[in-house]
């Protein structure tokens, strides 16, 4: 069994809603709430759910871009923060942490500095580290754009000469010049035409296999999930309802939430299709969650105990997580 490379307990990232009242109590986004998982050496983990599900807020968090409230995260068995004993890395740690961590963003479009050529925005990162020195840089940016199917001349030139899938591959250059182990990866293909979308997933595919990296792959693109994750976190309201193999999950779905996700695409053939319902409603505001089970005011299963009491994410076989009532 591989190592665990990333380690996620109980992460919780709260937003504080600002009013405009005197001594009103202050309320808060849970935009991420108590969510674990776990990524194994050269692991593919999808993480899918509806817009405003805390996917993004989620790895943000892992990343340190925003501050947590509360949860650990632990890196190649190096502890990067727990709140609640108030420990965290430091910025010496953090640094080093962070060179094997890296993040491919969804907009390629804004990721990238228009002020700056390619060789400098690749290279910024080797630079400040001190990896390469010298000619070296150049040398080292012309492999990373190759490897990337980009040709060398594409170094001198600037983010707007370039189209989207070209701008993907850019960022995804950047993102592995400091040979990370791990690449969070938040809706890479989404800005992406179809046609593009395959190329720059078979980019990340071998690229993984070179250098046996491990991605988060935030998406909420179920047929790529199906075909590009080894395993599968579903978020619902900042929380994470289920976690499986992809292959379990798109067979045999547990949890109401992901079965309705699944009826929802109809691209996918699911071979419980018709045994759920799609999703009706919109998600509930995550200032103020339903109480008991966040999803029974749109669950086709909802007791009385699912509105009064919240269940709690357990093993139902085989590493198969589900957090739902009917399970327990």
């Amino acid at each position: 069994m591989s190592e665990i490379l990333l380690s996620v307990k109980h992460l919780k990232k709260n937003f504080p809603i600002k009013s405009a009242r005197l001594f009103k109590p202050q309320r808060y986004v849970r935009a991420v709430d108590n969510v674990s998982f776990e990524i194994a050496e050269g692991e593919i983990m999808g993480l899918v759910g509806e817009s405003g599900s805390g996917k993004t807020t989620t790895g943000e968090t892992i990343m340190c871009l925003t501050e947590p409230t509360g949860g650990s995260v632990t890196f190649n068995g190096h502890l990067i923060f727990d709140v609640e004993k108030g420990k965290k890395a430091a910025s010496s740690d953090l640094k080093e942490i962070r060179r094997s961590m890296q993040m491919v963003f969804q907009d390629p479009y804004a990721s990238l500095d228009p002020r700056m050529n390619i060789e400098s925005i690749i290279t910024e990162g080797l630079i400040r580290i001190g990896m390469y020195k010298g000619s070296s840089v150049h040398d080292r940016a012309v492999e990373l754009v190759q490897e990337c199917g980009l040709d060398a001349d594409c170094l001198a030139k600037y983010p707007h000469q370039f189209s989207g899938g070209q701008r993907q591959r850019i960022g995804i250059a950047r993102a592995i010049s400091i040979n990370p182990k791990l690449l969070i990866c938040d809706e890479p293909t989404a800005a992406l035409d179809v046609s593009v979308q395959s190329q720059v997933l078979n980019l990340m595919l071998s690229l993984r296999e070179k250098h046996n990296m491990s991605y988060l792959f935030i998406t909420h693109n179920l047929n790529i999930v199906r075909h590009f994750c080894n395993r599968v976190c579903v978020m619902y309201l900042g929380s994470i309802v289920e976690i499986a193999e992809a292959s379990k999950l798109f067979s045999d779905s547990a949890h109401p939430y992901t079965q309705a996700l699944l009826e929802s695409s109809p691209s996918i053939q699911n071979p419980k299709r018709g045994c759920g319902k799609l999703l009706s409603g919109e998600i509930p505001s995550p200032s103020s969650p339903p109480s008991g089970c966040k999803f029974h005011t749109r669950c086709f299963h909802a007791s009385a105990r699912c509105t009064d009491e919240e269940p709690v994410l357990h093993d139902i076989g085989g590493g198969h997580m589900v957090c739902c009532h009917l399970f327990e």
